[in-house]
């Protein structure tokens, strides 16, 4: 894949204003695939990126995490967990939650004076 160069009008070149014609040097197709490339090149994976990137944790941190609560959700225990619970005023890694539990649990804890979404499941 070598670079290609579109003019600006078609939509399909991104815009960078440190470059001398002001254009991007990969079209957005080939921007996103470079990207991705380089994430999995950089940091083993996607995935391991965003994780890194969103909640300061690595891959194998989650994976130890998961281990420590039996592979379960850390709220409910009945189903496998997925998903990296954090805080989002400290930013502090809680937990991983099944996907019910993630959607149910950010807006209860945004909440001031109520006690997290593990008093709200319990109401169930």
């Amino acid at each position: 894949m070598g670079k290609r160069r579109r003019s600006p009008s078609s939509g399909s070149i991104g815009g960078n204003r440190s470059a001398k014609d002001g254009l991007t040097s990969y079209c957005k197709q080939c921007h996103a695939i470079v990207a991705r490339e380089n994430k999995a090149k950089n940091h083993g994976s996607e995935r391991n990126y965003l994780i890194r990137y969103r909640y300061g944790i690595t891959e194998d941190d989650f994976e130890r995490m998961l281990a420590r609560q039996g592979g379960l959700c850390a709220i409910c225990r009945a189903v496998p967990g997925a998903f990296v619970d954090h805080c989002h005023r400290t930013g502090r890694v809680r937990g991983v939650l099944c996907f019910q539990l993630q959607q149910r649990a950010g807006p209860f804890r945004r909440q001031r004076g109520t006690a997290g979404a593990g008093r709200v499941v319990s109401r169930r």
